[in-house]
């Protein structure tokens, strides 16, 4: 699923990713599981995450608030939303980390320019964290999940609609 983001939530998501790097730079806060270390670099990271994540608001109709210093929030979409894995190629995988909730879903997003964010498609952490994806080549272990392992991107929102109907 293409998702388009107008040149307002560019700049939206640029900003907000500036905040949550400076206030992470000024408490102190270095990137994890081995990410890049220097501030550029997180920068960008954080901005190609922020976007994702963005495009994931916009596609699923969720509540999206930036969560700057709310580490441990949910991404988007709030305590019944999911979380957002994104990257900048379409053949890297979906990443997991073992502390990833094995209940929440995570969706898999590529950020192609800053106005266009493909939408690949979601798995449940422990649907992800399968002994099969474990990868320890990169120097920071994970789970990478492959693009044809994760559900179709389509009916999440009817899915997510159902869960929050239901509780």
């Amino acid at each position: 699923m293409l998702v388009n983001l107008t040149y307002s939530e560019m700049l939206l998501g640029i900003h907000v990713a500036g905040q949550m790097q400076v206030q992470n730079w000024m408490h102190g806060k270095r990137p994890r599981y081995g990410a890049v270390k220097d501030f550029g670099g997180a920068l960008g990271i954080a901005s190609t995450g922020v976007l994702g994540e963005m495009a994931v608001a916009k596609a699923l109709d969720l509540f999206w608030m930036g969560n700057v210093g709310q580490h441990g929030c949910t991404d988007v979409g709030g305590e019944n939303g999911v979380d957002v894995r994104t990257r900048t190629q379409l053949n890297h995988n979906l990443i997991l980390h073992q502390a990833d909730d094995d209940n929440k879903i995570f969706v898999g997003a590529i950020v192609n320019d800053p106005t266009e964010v493909t939408l690949i498609g979601w798995c449940y952490g422990h649907e992800g964290k399968r002994q099969e994806h474990w990868q320890t080549f990169t120097g920071r272990p994970c789970y990478f999940v492959p693009n044809e392992k994760l559900h179709p991107i389509e009916g999440l929102k009817d899915l997510l609609t159902a869960r929050r109907v239901s509780k």
